[in-house]
């Protein structure tokens, strides 16, 4: 069975895409501007942005990798599906949330909003669905839109923000599913709704709005937004916190939580600059929507910003060494195979990925600095870093007097 009208696929992050996606498959027009809703405007009503930092000590406790995670989201690790039941609520489109601790109740859910002619947004781990999925994209967690089941063959199609749709074995999708024990196999579906009215859209830009000022004002999270980024400035450089990359990432362990870092502002599913950019044409939308210039203002703040983010992310990878350049251009590389391309990227992808495992060998075994120029280096970004906790605490400001 397959939904025959879902041909949107790609995007520039997973969950963005994939709800400007299912709104162009429902054929449901923005009525502010008589066109299909972008994926800047589903990045607003959502919730919008954030800047915080994250570390999960058990990953490099394990060998795999930082477990730092750079905050571009305000729902980065939402675990209650809010990222789409917002989304939708504030549009006032009703939805079939199902939930299930068993495999053929899992697959049922599934199966059915499909036979109704439905596409249907599962839950699951990347593991065996985002082949360029990294810990920085997502966390360990993920969602995906499935838009074809053949029980006959085993297999199912689904879609996310890769350029074109993906086929999957049935038993590895089924097994992402049930990868995470707190997704509980969720899947969520709806009907095309009526057409939206103008006041009702306002009204959902205006809620995603206020949930953005009110989480930089008052995080849910801390860490996970601006209380988390001066977090991060305080732990950069130091060797004698547990925390402090210097005593977290001793040698050439140091390489991991840089990569990591540059890969979660530039090509972890953001678009480059930390999704300010996408951000800032959101605010240019609602400016002109709410009949609020100051919100125009702030977009040009947030374009600022991405400028200095991706500044940063190159700073934290010189150029001037070789195999940190050559670490920057297979991730952007990476990532663009798989927004450019999708399946017809895959060879460039698995061949990147093996290009960056060799890198991360050789860097760990002979990382290029000792231990003082490594120092050097990241008090050095630190105070990159203070700046830009500045501007980012003016924006956030701002964004809130603006409402």
């Amino acid at each position: 069975m397959r939904v025959a009208n879902y041909t949107h696929f790609g995007g520039i992050h997973f969950e963005t895409a994939n709800l400007r996606n299912l709104m162009a498959w429902s054929a449901t027009a923005n009525p502010l501007t008589g066109r299909p809703f972008t994926e800047a405007e589903c990045l607003g009503i959502a919730g919008g942005i954030a800047a915080g930092y994250q570390w999960c000590p058990s990953l490099p406790g394990h060998d795999a990798g930082s477990g730092v995670s750079i905050i571009g989201l305000v729902k980065r690790y939402s675990t209650n599906g809010s990222w789409y039941r917002d989304f939708f609520s504030r549009l006032g489109i009703a939805l079939d949330v199902r939930e299930t601790g068993g495999v053929k109740a899992a697959l049922a859910n599934m199966r059915e909003p499909l036979e109704q002619g439905r596409p249907v947004v599962v839950w699951c781990s990347p593991m065996r669905v985002c082949t360029a999925a990294s810990w920085a994209a997502c966390g360990g967690m993920y969602t995906a839109v499935v838009h074809s089941l053949d029980e006959a063959a085993s297999t199912a199609s689904y879609g996310d923000h890769a350029a074109t749709s993906h086929t999957i074995a049935l038993d590895d999708l089924m097994w992402s599913r049930a990868r995470v024990c707190s997704l509980k196999n969720r899947t969520l579906t709806f009907a095309p709704p009526k057409p939206l009215t103008a006041a009702t859209v306002k009204k959902a830009y205006e809620a995603g709005l206020r949930e953005c000022a009110a989480d930089f004002a008052k995080p849910k999270l801390g860490s996970f937004n601006l209380p988390g980024l001066e977090e991060w400035t305080k732990l950069i450089a130091n060797g004698k916190n547990k925390r402090g990359w210097l005593a977290a990432f001793p040698g050439g362990r140091i390489y991991w939580a840089l990569r990591d870092a540059f890969d979660g502002i530039e090509t972890a599913g953001t678009g480059g600059g930390l999704m300010r950019p996408t951000y800032a044409d959101f605010l240019d939308r609602a400016a002109t929507a709410l009949k609020r210039p100051a919100l125009a203002e702030c977009a040009a703040n947030y374009r600022a910003l991405a400028k200095n983010w991706t500044a940063f992310a190159d700073q934290l990878l010189p150029d001037k060494v070789k195999p940190f350049a050559l670490t920057k251009r297979l991730l952007r590389k990476r990532y663009a195979a798989y927004t450019g391309k999708g399946e017809k990227g895959m060879k460039d992808i698995a061949t990147t990925a093996a290009e960056l495992s060799d890198l991360n060998d050789s860097l760990v075994r002979e990382f290029p600095w000792d231990e003082a120029l490594t120092t050097q280096h990241l008090e050095t970004c630190g105070q990159a870093l203070r700046g830009l906790l500045y501007t980012e605490q003016q924006a956030a400001a701002l964004l809130g007097k603006a409402l």
